[in-house]
C-alpha cells in the first residue's frame, strides 16, 4: 500500500510491480499486531510515527529483516538505520 501511494508515473509503477513480484510478501500476524501497537505506544507522541510505519517496523523486527527506507525519522526504533541509497 505504501509503495503504491508514492508512485509518480507508469514507469515507477512497473518497477514497483516487478520488485513486489520478486519479493516475499508477509501477512500481518497477531505477533506483528502486538509489536506494532507497542511501537506506537512508545514512539507516536515523541516521533509522530504512524500505524503503517509501526506495522512495517514490527514486521522487520519479528522476521529479523533488514529495513530499507529513505524516511529514517519514521523508524526511531532502529538506532543504526541508514538510507539504502
Amino acid at each position: 500500500m505504501e509503495l503504491y501511494a508514492g508512485i509518480q508515473d507508469k514507469r515507477e509503477q512497473h518497477a514497483i510491480e516487478v520488485m513486489i513480484n520478486h519479493s516475499l510478501v508477509l501477512d500481518v500476524t497477531h505477533e506483528i499486531g502486538v509489536g506494532s501497537g507497542l511501537f506506537l505506544k512508545q514512539y507516536r507522541a515523541s516521533h509522530k510515527i504512524g500505524t503503517i510505519d509501526a506495522l512495517i517496523a514490527a514486521t522487520a523486527e519479528i522476521h529479523q529483516l533488514q529495513l530499507a527506507t529513505r524516511n529514517l525519522k519514521d523508524f526511531p526504533m532502529f538506532k543504526n538505520l541508514e538510507r539504502p541509497y
